[in-house]
């Protein structure tokens, strides 16, 4: 008997590996479709900055590459494909909602801005927003990405996607005032979202639990973010997030729970803001 588990040992690490390799080249794919390219638009872009600033933005981006290297690991893989799972779900599988749509981030806003994904919604009157930026990671060291939103936070001016084009209007611009939220999830969940997402079992991953729990990873950060934000006295910044609130807490409450059971084993991201921004709770108050 233990030598038969011995034996089927490497076979099972053998299949995640290639599993997982045929996730990223599949992911590769996806994110490079929906890519915001900044060198095929830089006529549309040039409307919005000088020739000069777009082609330092270009070669910037370059020696970023260059510095992280060719050689991608399993991490830089596993959070690929959590990207791209994400990136097609919000749509395909409506887990933001009816009518959100993703958009890619330039290389740019990427490797500079660290904003992996642009969720646009459709617009209303009462939002203050069109969308949020998304950075989704499989790593648990958070910290850094946390103290740069607590940064903007005291500043009072969040971030802005530079090489903007929505996928709506197809316009080339800047995109000021964007929420970022972070979007953490464990590489064993993610192994088993690529096993579903390779096997082509697009309605099992669609019902899967994942999905509730990042609706409330997200409305959980919001708070916190909005509650900062008015310790702060930055009013704007916190009608921001309230705005946001609204909006998810309206996702949640049309998921069907039956179907999509939350058990809480996934996230510990709240650890980590708390560590960063120090315990509070996460306020329901409305921003003044």
């Amino acid at each position: 008997m233990g030598n038969s588990n011995q034996a089927e040992r490497p076979a099972s690490v053998e299949y995640a590996k290639s599993r997982l390799e045929e996730a990223y080249q599949r992911s590769q794919k996806v994110l490079n479709k929906s890519r915001i390219d900044v060198e095929a638009h830089k006529d549309e872009f040039a409307q919005v900055y000088s020739v000069t600033e777009i082609e330092r933005d270009l070669r910037e981006v370059e020696m970023l590459k260059s510095k992280f290297g060719s050689e991608v690991g399993d991490e830089r893989k596993l959070g690929s494909v959590f990207e791209a799972i994400l990136h097609e779900q919000i749509e395909l599988n409506e887990w933001l909602g009816a009518g959100a749509t993703t958009v890619k981030t330039s290389d740019y806003d990427d490797y500079v801005g660290g904003m992996d994904d642009i969720v646009e919604f459709e617009r209303d009157e009462a939002s203050l927003y069109m969308g949020l930026a998304i950075d989704a990671t499989t790593s648990s060291d958070t910290a850094k990405k946390l103290q740069r939103i607590k940064k903007e936070i005291e500043q009072g001016v969040l971030p802005g996607i530079k090489y903007y084009r929505s996928s709506r209007t197809k316009e080339a611009r800047e995109l000021p005032n964007v929420p970022v939220l972070i979007i953490e999830a464990r590489p064993e969940t993610v192994m088993q979202l690529a096993e579903l997402w390779v096997g082509r079992k697009n309605a099992t991953l669609g019902r899967h639990r994942i999905r509730v729990q990042i609706i409330k990873e997200m409305l959980m950060q919001a708070n916190y973010f909005k509650k900062f934000a008015i310790q702060c006295n930055k009013s704007g910044v916190a009608r921001v997030y309230d705005s946001l609130i609204d909006r998810l807490e309206g996702i949640l409450a049309t998921v069907d729970k039956k179907e999509v059971k939350d058990d809480g084993s996934i996230f510990n991201l709240e650890q980590d803001i708390q560590r960063v921004f120090g315990k509070m709770e996460a306020s329901k108050t409305k921003a003044a």
